[in-house]
């Protein structure tokens, strides 16, 4: 696509991402995310920002999950603690979802 194709856009990054998040690729994921805005000139969304904390939540890396969340360049909404809370699940990592929404309420 890079070669011949037209430019990856905001939804070509979601569709990565998300492929990442399901496939395990967590570094991979996690590059493309910084690559989309300096190479590409894609802003992160909100959806971008799920598809990361879907990533680092389904591989169990709560603690950057949670900075990640803290720095976002869009305010959380519903959407990103869903998103964590079903990592949380999977993990059985209810104390991480309890600390991560009693410190944004």
């Amino acid at each position: 696509m890079l070669k011949v194709g037209p430019k990856p856009d905001h939804v070509t990054f979601v569709s990565l991402l998300s492929a990442c998040s399901h496939g395990g690729l967590v570094d991979e994921g996690v590059a493309y995310f910084a690559t989309m805005t300096t190479e590409f000139g894609v802003p992160p969304g909100i959806e971008h920002c799920v598809c990361i904390i879907d990533l680092l939540g389904r591989s169990g890396r709560f603690v950057e999950a949670e900075t990640f969340i803290e720095q976002m360049p869009v305010p959380p909404n519903d959407l990103v603690w869903r998103s964590l809370l079903a990592a949380c699940r999977i993990h059985w990592q209810f104390g991480t979802w309890e600390e991560s929404c009693g410190a944004s309420i």
